[in-house]
């Protein structure tokens, strides 16, 4: 009865969505054509790799320390819920004193070790990351420390090349589950994202799949509002350092 009943609820959200071989295209994708010039590689992982960073050090604990992260942010600077500091770019805007306060934040908190723990790889091999105010107080021996390795490095960002995949999806929901906490992002009863916590799942069922499409649509929609079809100073700088780093095979990066 009760795999009968998640069947059925499965299929009434399915009902206004495409199929289009194993995906689920939202109603809101398919009549809009997505975000047009858009890319997932060049403009949008780069932001968002720092989720999948998270996720890939902490696991289901990834999310959470994303929050904290944001939440410090947004005290710090008293902004409003359309800003949901869930891009690497939005972190330049705190200033100093700022990013200061933030760290103190985290601290407090005993966030800040394995949010740096995840994030040291990146920091380290990206020297202009904005992330690295959270490694302010260390010197650049202390940073070395975390033993940055380019192949480890490398083997985390081919993961989440593909958009579709487990880890991608899930830093894109970690993303959306910003929003959701920031007030950012609202759903009605009845919508795919309402049913959110089943991406947790994906892809092992149905649901969750169709829950991953509209974080996909989220997350585009929200990101091309933001930033636009340009990819960001940021983006830009990642993919140019990621050849410095391996210029004899920068194929990889594309």
């Amino acid at each position: 009865m009760a795999n009968q009943q998640k069947s059925s609820k499965a299929r009434r959200v399915l009902s206004d969505h495409k199929q289009v071989g194993k995906r689920f295209i939202p109603p809101m994708v398919e009549v809009t054509g997505g975000v047009e010039g858009l890319d997932w590689i060049e403009q949008m992982l780069p932001e968002l790799l720092w989720l999948g960073l998270l996720n890939d050090t902490h696991s289901t604990r990834g999310p959470s320390l994303s929050v904290s992260l944001m939440k410090a942010a947004k005290e710090t600077t008293g902004e409003s819920p359309k800003d949901w500091f869930a891009t690497t770019s939005s972190y330049l805007r705190l200033s100093e004193q700022q990013q200061r306060a933030v760290v103190t934040s985290l601290t407090h908190s005993g966030d800040l070790e394995p949010i740096r723990e995840a994030l040291a790889q990146l920091v380290s091999l990206y020297p202009e990351c904005p992330f690295r105010f959270l490694f302010a107080d260390l010197s650049t021996i202390a940073l070395e420390a975390y033993e940055p390795d380019v192949e480890v490095f490398k083997a985390i960002l081919v993961s989440l090349m593909n958009r579709w995949e487990q880890p991608a999806t899930l830093a894109q929901a970690s993303a959306v589950y910003l929003g959701f906490v920031s007030g950012m992002l609202k759903v009605m009863e009845g919508m795919a994202l309402a049913n959110f916590p089943e991406i947790s799942k994906f892809p092992t069922t149905e649901e969750s799949m169709i829950v991953a499409g509209s974080v996909r649509a989220a997350v585009s929609i929200v990101f091309g509002i933001e930033q636009g079809s340009k990819a960001s100073p940021w983006s830009t700088y990642f993919w140019n350092r990621g050849f410095e780093l391996q210029p004899c095979h920068g194929t990889w990066l594309r």
